[in-house]
Order: structure tokens, then C-alpha cells, then sequence
């Protein structure tokens, strides 16, 4: 390695990782997911329109009431200027029309209902992608957990071999080993964290750019 095995190795503290936050449980992050994404946005929006058209379909079986008004001032030379108020208010009564209104009354549910279907449909989709983002998150922590405990083992037993080595009670071959365990814990240690910050990533695109802070290790 181009270095006496007497001299110590200095390991670098992975202490320098900045840290991530505490998740919110999951039914905060599929409300969020399902309050911010554009899809079920967009959806929401289609069923509160097609609900409208519904509500108007019906209001043609309704009789429609108006009313208007007026006010108009007069005067002749021998008297002073008069007010002279109106009002009037007239009540229409839809008349028979072929079952026109009906059918437009069962179209309208019709698309009311394909509405809260697509609507429904594109929830659990949403929920479904933050659900498996959730455990790919998850997992990516216990893996990152494992990679430490194990870049720990590794990091004391290249101390012990290091210094069995200056006190003549090791070999060359063991210290060798040893190192190169290490390296090998180090490179899976770096991957784990890695995995770990694209799993949060994905996590945090999957509700719609949510961010949750950096406070856990």
C-alpha cells in the first residue's frame, strides 16, 4: 500500500454525513401526495365540474321564478314631480320536451360517474407509489443501519490487527486482511448512504417536492 505497516492508518469519520430528517408517518405523506399532486388535481377538478352539470341537469326539472322592477319620475306644470314604482314577478313551468331532460340528466351521471371512478383510479395509484416509496425508503435505512455496524467490526479489527502488528504478535497477512476488509465495509458503507439519499429523494418527488428537514442521522 506504499506505507511501513507499523505506521497506524488514520481512519476518516463518516461523521461529516449530513444528516436527514424524521419522516412523517404515512398517513400525513398520502395526504400530502394526494392534496399536491397535479393528477389528482386535475381529477378532483374534472368531478366538482361534472357534479355542476349534474346539479344543472337537475334544475331543468324546476320551475325558474324572475322577478324585475322599475321606478320612473314624472311631472305635469300644475304638480310637482311623482315616483312611480313597478314590479312584477313571473313563474315558468318547464313543459313535457320528449324525455330531453332525462336523458340529459342520466348522460350527466353518467360522466359524473366516470369522473369519480378516474378519480378514485388515480388516488390509489398515487397511494400506491408513495407506499413502495415509503418501503424502499425504509429499507434503505436498515441496509444503511447494517452497513455501519459492519463498517464498525471492520474499522476495530484493523486497530486490533494494527496493533498486533507493532507489538510482533500479528502477522503481515493478517494486518493485509484486515485492511482489506475494511476497504471493502468503507465502499459499502458509501453505497448505503447513497441508496439511502436516492431512496429519500424518490420518497420526497413521490409526494410533490415535500422536503422534511435534516435532523436525523
Amino acid at each position: 500500500m506504499g506505507r511501513s505497516p507499523a505506521v497506524p492508518v488514520l481512519l476518516a469519520s463518516d461523521s461529516v454525513e449530513e444528516p436527514l430528517a424524521s419522516l412523517p408517518g404515512w398517513e400525513e405523506l398520502r395526504a400530502r401526495a394526494l392534496a399536491s399532486r397535479e393528477e389528482i388535481r386535475v381529477a378532483r377538478a374534472r368531478r366538482e365540474q361534472q357534479e355542476a352539470g349534474v346539479r344543472a341537469a337537475r334544475g331543468a326539472f324546476l320551475p325558474s321564478v324572475t322577478a324585475d322592477g322599475g321606478v320612473s319620475r314624472g311631472a305635469t306644470a300644475s304638480q310637482s314631480p311623482r315616483e312611480s314604482w313597478s314590479l312584477g314577478v313571473a313563474v315558468a313551468l318547464p313543459i313535457f320536451e320528449g324525455f330531453a331532460r332525462s336523458a340529459d340528466l342520466q348522460a350527466q351521471r353518467a360522466l359524473l360517474d366516470d369522473a369519480f371512478l378516474e378519480e378514485t383510479a388515480v388516488a390509489q395509484e398515487i397511494e400506491g407509489e408513495v407506499w413502495a416509496a415509503l418501503l424502499a425508503e425504509d429499507e434503505s435505512a436498515q441496509r444503511r443501519e447494517n452497513a455501519q455496524a459492519l463498517f464498525e467490526a471492520a474499522r476495530e479489527n484493523l486497530d486490533a490487527a494494527q496493533e498486533g502488528y507493532r507489538m510482533g504478535l500479528g502477522s503481515m497477512i493478517e494486518l493485509v486482511d484486515a485492511r482489506t476488509a475494511f476497504t471493502g465495509a468503507e465502499q459499502i458503507l458509501i453505497q448505503a448512504v447513497y441508496d439511502r439519499r436516492m431512496a429519500r429523494a424518490l420518497l420526497e418527488r413521490v409526494v410533490q417536492g415535500d422536503t422534511f428537514g435534516r435532523d436525523r442521522p
